[in-house]
């Protein structure tokens, strides 16, 4: 910290400043022409380093919460102290270079990841790396590693394999799966649903509508819902007590309670639906299906509708794709429409 109160005091200034352009999600750029001399000024006074724990802890504690889902941020946290495990808690910022973010991507190669799932972990230690440089000062450069080539393979299921899937499923990890394979929604979309998101329709002349507050883009979106997920739907809150507000729960069949003793879920009591990995690890093992996540689902929604030939442009409006391209990777499967679209240069 600089001994001098107004080099301090341009310490303090220099940091919120970066911190508040970071937070609001806009990139390098500075709020103000004047805060460009402070950060220079701030950059040339030769900072302490920080420690990579110190740094992560600070980044998942204060940057993460703001700019991703609760979901993500959980994940995020956990590839970064994948990180640290790699290159050691005590390492400096100062002193991660490429020699380092190569030992953390040969344990990642170590441990049968996917090169997709590589690049993925890259980018996040890639985004941890910048707020570094251009927020927090700590580091003046960014390594980098040339990432490795993916080759990307949909997935999605079968009816019968959809059957298969519901029949070993418990009853409220079933209704889960119908509704995201009905509505193509990301996992957190669909367990935050809430019934106040949700306007249900009286009959089968009208569609159901919900809408999704919490979305990867940050913007709610709305879309209609098939028939069958509206009856679904019906049958969930006509077995919740009145007033529940999420969609999705599930009734604990026995008591639980923490290492102290107290109660975490009462049997019988309706809860919030969690469980929702563990009981998908078991519905699949029993079905034959160990590749089943739920992403899986999302890709099956949008494929029935390629396949049956809904406009590209409709499709990737209701999975609320930010950019076309997105949903690109499902123009391959309309095989057949693209077979007849070129018999009219015999005419």
């Amino acid at each position: 910290m600089p001994e001098s109160p107004v080099l301090e005091a341009l310490f303090h200034n220099a940091v919120l400043a970066n911190q508040r352009k970071y937070n609001t999600m806009r990139g390098r750029d500075f709020l103000t022409l004047g805060e460009v001399p402070e950060w220079h000024q701030l950059a040339a006074l030769g900072l302490p380093n920080m420690s990579l724990r110190e740094a992560v802890d600070r980044y998942t504690e204060t940057i993460v919460p703001r700019a991703r889902p609760r979901a993500n941020a959980l994940h995020v946290r956990n590839l970064l102290y994948r990180f640290i495990e790699a290159v050691g808690e005590d390492t400096a910022i100062n002193d991660i270079d490429r020699a380092k973010l190569s030992v953390y991507r040969n344990t990642l190669v170590q441990r049968g990841l996917a090169n997709t799932s590589i690049n993925r972990s890259l980018d996040e230690v890639g985004s941890f790396l910048t707020c570094c440089r251009d927020n927090w000062l700590l580091t003046k450069e960014k390594p980098r590693l040339k990432r490795f080539p993916e080759q990307r393979r949909l997935i999605y299921l079968s009816k019968k394999e959809e059957r298969r899937l519901l029949k070993e499923s418990s009853e409220p990890l079933r209704n889960l799966l119908i509704f995201m394979l009905g509505t193509g929604a990301r996992r957190g979309e669909a367990i935050d649903l809430k019934w106040e998101d949700v306007k249900l329709a009286r009959n089968e002349k009208k569609h159901t509508w919900v809408v999704f507050q919490i979305t990867k883009n940050g913007k709610p979106h709305s879309l209609p819902v098939p028939h069958h997920v509206t009856r679904m739907l019906k049958q969930i809150k006509a077995q919740q007590p009145r007033g529940f507000p999420y969609v999705f729960s599930f009734r604990p069949r026995r008591d639980l309670r923490n290492k102290n003793g107290e109660f975490i879920m009462k049997q019988g009591v309706t809860k919030r639906y969690t469980r929702l990995s563990s009981d998908l690890l078991m519905a699949r093992a029993r079905a034959g299906l160990p590749f089943m996540h739920f992403h899986i689902c999302r890709h099956t929604y949008a494929t029935r509708l390629i396949v049956a030939g809904v406009p590209l442009l409709t499709v990737s409006k209701l999975l609320n794709h930010t950019n076309i391209e997105s949903s690109l990777q499902y123009v391959h499967l309309s095989i057949t429409h693209l077979d007849q679209s070129v018999s009219v240069l015999d005419r």
